[in-house]
């Protein structure tokens, strides 16, 4: 039993011990990490120059020194409210830095925002903005179109190795002067003077492949005021014999190429404008055809393209098909027919037509010029030869052709579209996902008709060139 004394003494000393118990069991509260030097490199990205790596820092300080950020993260908030997030990792004195992939195909502001927690759970962040701005002429991806002359009113340009040398050569439908217009390339962005060959009445449109089974290109070009195709054999050193004459219908105004009826020999499909009908022509190996399928069309075909929509093994027909703005698929059996499966509509005046994967499906898709209403109309392909519309993309002036490859390099498929009423060409950046943005508007010769790509110079980059129809010229346009 405490005396007196002891309970009087204890009573003096129980709330310092008290203040020591409570001091001793009350957790030490961390002041929070701050931040500082928070940098984005580069701040500022250029509308349609590919995937672009964009590098976080950010210093990390502990103001007293007992406690480390456990976790340090940078979040990027895209234009479109999508988000995508990268831990930052310390390089041991208190710099966090990280990289994240930009793609640069849409213009717009990216809010980057990094955060950092410690042990205690502690947070703070800061704030940046990433901005994507459009191009200016000295930074877009192709440098001032060249000058080419070819013959009088080129209308066509395809690219394509015609002497076997591994080089990519041009060739024009010169309208005016019933001819074709040869130009072999060097490799390293030079071609050679101009060969012509003479053609029929108005040269229209152009086709190359091997039609004779001697392993040398042969091109066949659509005269549209005389009525028939003119058949040129190539002697394998970029010379041709004189061409041969196919009568084919009224107006034709695009031919194909492609191995229809699947014995391994190329025929064509020609599109016939005032007969508004597509004719099958098959090879017979030698050079020669014989006359396959008629099928009536809407009014006034314009364009044709084969490819193999529905992964069967055997080619279809794609027709744009002009003034009423129709897209028509044609099935094809492998043994030379082939039949209507449905048409969709698309903008006015559609002109032209691009086949490709554009949105990573496996399936084929199209991409459609509308002359008359300026514009692209792009169609998602199910594989089941049927379509869907998933949008159009505005671009210059009467745009009257469409190509489609990957002119950025970032592996997805762009689209160069030429606008024969504004004098340029327009470059589509892909996204992928059947997605296009604008990345660049390049002037060009008068009137261009015509667009094909190829790479002219040996960089492993995708050059353009335009037939330039009111000029005498082709435009060449080389990647930077």
């Amino acid at each position: 039993m405490l005396s007196c004394f002891e309970a009087q003494s204890l009573r003096w000393h129980m709330p310092i011990v008290l203040l020591i118990i409570y001091f001793l069991a009350t957790p030490v509260l961390a002041d929070p990490p701050t931040l500082s030097n928070f940098s984005l490199k580069p701040d500022l990205l250029t509308q349609g120059t590919g995937i672009q790596a964009v590098s976080v820092a950010v210093f990390v300080a502990d103001l007293d020194g007992d406690l480390n950020p456990s976790k340090v993260k940078a979040i990027f908030k895209f234009a479109d409210g999508t988000k995508e997030k990268t831990l930052l990792v310390d390089n041991g004195e208190g710099l966090f830095i990280g990289e994240i992939d930009v793609d640069t195909s849409t213009l717009g502001d990216i809010e980057v925002k990094v955060k950092a927690k410690d042990q205690e759970k502690n947070k703070v962040k800061m704030t940046a903005t990433l901005s994507i701005e459009k191009a200016d002429q000295d930074t877009l991806l192709f440098l001032p179109a060249e000058n080419v002359p070819v013959g009088n009113y080129p209308i066509d340009v395809l690219t394509h190795d015609l002497d076997g040398d591994g080089n990519v050569d041009l060739v024009s439908a010169n309208a005016d002067d019933g001819t074709i217009s040869v130009l072999l390339g060097d490799g390293e962005g030079n071609f050679s003077n101009q060969r012509r060959f003479e053609a029929g009445t108005t040269p229209f449109a152009l086709a190359v492949g091997v039609l004779d089974g001697d392993e040398t290109v042969d091109i066949v070009v659509v005269n549209r005021n005389s009525n028939d195709l003119s058949i040129f054999l190539g002697m394998g050193d970029g010379d041709f014999r004189t061409a041969t004459t196919i009568p084919v219908g009224n107006k034709p105004a695009s031919v194909a190429i492609g191995d229809i009826d699947g014995d391994d020999i190329l025929d064509l499909a020609v599109v016939n404008m005032d007969d508004n009908n597509v004719m099958l022509l098959l090879g017979t190996g030698d050079g020669d055809f014989v006359e396959g399928n008629l099928i009536d069309i809407s009014r006034t075909p314009r364009f044709v393209a084969v490819d193999d929509l529905n992964q069967d093994g055997s080619l279809d027909l794609v027709v744009a098909g002009g003034a009423l703005g129709k897209v028509t698929i044609l099935v094809g059996d492998g043994q030379g027919n082939v039949s209507i499966v449905d048409e969709w509509t698309v903008g006015r005046g559609s002109f032209s037509v691009a086949i490709g994967d554009v949105n990573g499906d496996e399936n084929l898709d199209l991409a459609v010029a509308n002359k008359d209403t300026d514009d692209v109309t792009i169609l998602l392909g199910d594989g089941a030869l049927s379509f869907e519309e998933s949008g159009r993309i505005g671009v210059g002036r009467s745009p009257t052709s469409v190509e489609i490859g990957d002119l950025n390099d970032d592996g997805f498929l762009d689209l160069a579209v030429a606008n024969s009423g504004s004098n340029t060409v327009t470059m589509l950046a892909g996204d992928g996902n059947a997605g296009f943005a604008n990345a660049g508007t390049f002037d060009v010769n008068v009137t261009p008709r015509a667009v094909a790509m190829g790479d002219f110079n040996g960089d492993q980059k995708m050059d353009l060139v335009t037939a330039d129809w009111s000029s005498n010229n082709v435009s060449v346009l080389f990647s930077r």
